[in-house]
């Protein structure tokens, strides 16, 4: 028993030396490396953050230029990685803040060509929150302070296109389409040239000749039910309105002519209601066919734009992208 418990007491430290050598071995390397430094140089943490932008993962990008922008403040590439900031916010939604954004961004870097593009997306911005007013001032000063006669320009285009695609609908055609017009002639001629705007105004005399229905006489031709949704070339509309106008008209003459009076009352009145709802859905139908016929040929007079001015994407000068959006 002395001699079993001996040789215990010799093994187990044998064996306890040996475990503690093998983790030993494993700690040291494993404790070298958690001290070791990972260097990301400005040039890698640039590619990576044009990197998400590229792959449209918005908010990643947004991330990335701002750490670009606070670890390298010194790096030239500093007012296009700020810039890249605000547009990730607008490419990603975040209208608003890229309004504000951009307004801080041209106190910080004055009059350049990326402050300039920052009025454009201003502009865009304002227009996909329905602030048209506020998108046309912020045009107009773009266009009363810029310098490069291409900016000026492009500013007038815009504000040309902001009249064609977002109408005013207390204005006539001809009126909106005047509007569009005297921004396009406050382009110079080389811009002119370059944007096709003598090309543009051919084009635009067709918008006064659009197929149109007058809502009033829409309206007028309801008082026959179903008529005015014919006018407005609404068939099934016009079917509908006429069979249930009909229906009701026929069950209350149908209850009075058996003394229900109380039916008969309750019938008029809604078939009153279907009534007044023909005349209205009429009215409706006319503006809607007309501004249809608009939306449909700016959308067709855009697409040829763009196949006339393909160049127009980018300035060359800045890597701006200047594309309207409109």
């Amino acid at each position: 028993m002395q001699f079993v418990s001996r040789k215990h007491w010799v093994y187990l430290p044998s064996q306890m030396l040996f475990s503690s050598l093998i983790f030993f071995c494993f700690l040291i390397p494993a404790a070298a490396g958690a001290g070791t430094e990972i260097r990301v140089t400005a040039d890698e943490q640039f590619r990576y953050a044009e990197d998400c932008f590229s792959k449209e993962d918005y908010r990643c990008a947004e991330s990335e230029f701002k750490r670009f922008v606070f670890f390298f403040p010194q790096d030239e590439r500093k007012e296009r990685a700020t810039y890249q900031i605000g547009l990730s916010l607008y490419r990603s939604g975040s209208y608003r803040e890229a309004i504000r954004f951009f307004h801080q961004f041209q106190e910080d870097f004055g009059d350049t060509g990326y402050t300039g593009s920052a009025s454009f997306l201003i502009a865009r911005a304002y227009l996909a929150l329905d602030r048209k007013g506020d998108a046309i001032i912020s045009l107009n000063n773009l266009a009363v302070w810029a310098t490069d006669w291409q900016i000026k320009d492009l500013a007038y285009y815009e504000l040309g296109w902001i009249w064609l695609e977002q109408p005013s609908y207390r204005l006539s055609v001809i009126e909106n389409e005047m509007h569009a017009n005297s921004y396009f002639n406050k382009i110079s001629p080389e811009g002119q040239e370059e944007l096709h705007i003598p090309e543009l105004k051919d084009e635009l005399k067709k918008y006064a000749f659009l197929p149109a229905k007058n809502p009033v006489l829409a309206g007028s031709l309801s008082i026959v039910p179903g008529l005015g949704q014919l006018y407005c070339e609404r068939y099934q509309d016009s079917i509908t309105a006429f069979l249930l106008n009909f229906a009701l008209g026929f069950a209350a003459y149908e209850a009075f002519d058996h003394e229900n009076y109380a039916l008969g009352g309750l019938i008029s009145v809604v078939g009153s209601g279907f009534y007044v709802g023909n005349i209205y859905g009429s009215v409706t139908s006319a503006h809607k066919y007309n501004r249809e016929q608009r939306t449909g040929f700016i959308e067709s007079l855009k697409q040829k734009e763009a196949l006339r001015i393909p160049g127009k994407t980018e300035d060359k000068r800045f890597g701006i992208i200047f594309k309207s959006d409109f």
